[in-house]
């Protein structure tokens, strides 16, 4: 009896809901392979403007990362990675 009933197939509406999001899932998956992120090409300007900052101060504070992104036309986003990069080649060149 067991046999049988474990052949039987089986449809609980939670395995509707997984097989909706696992479609959605792949979709998505699907979506983000066609999508490239452009590079940020920063101006002359806003290379020497983030070099100086970053000769004071390697490690901004939320405040003064969203005041230099404002001056220099960037995001938040794009300041806090270029320290991010910038702490990293400083780290090697002294670790050198």
């Amino acid at each position: 009896m067991l046999r049988i009933l474990c052949s039987l197939p089986v449809n609980y509406s939670f395995m509707n809901d997984l097989n909706q999001l696992k479609k959605i899932n792949k979709q998505n998956n699907n979506h983000n392979h066609n999508y490239s992120r452009n590079r940020t090409a920063f101006t002359d300007y806003q290379l020497i403007c983030l070099e100086r900052e970053f000769s004071h101060i390697q490690y901004l504070s939320r405040i003064d990362r969203i005041h230099l992104a404002q001056n220099l036309n960037l995001t938040e986003k794009q300041v806090k990675i270029w320290f991010q990069n910038r702490r990293v080649r400083w780290r090697k060149r002294n670790s050198l």
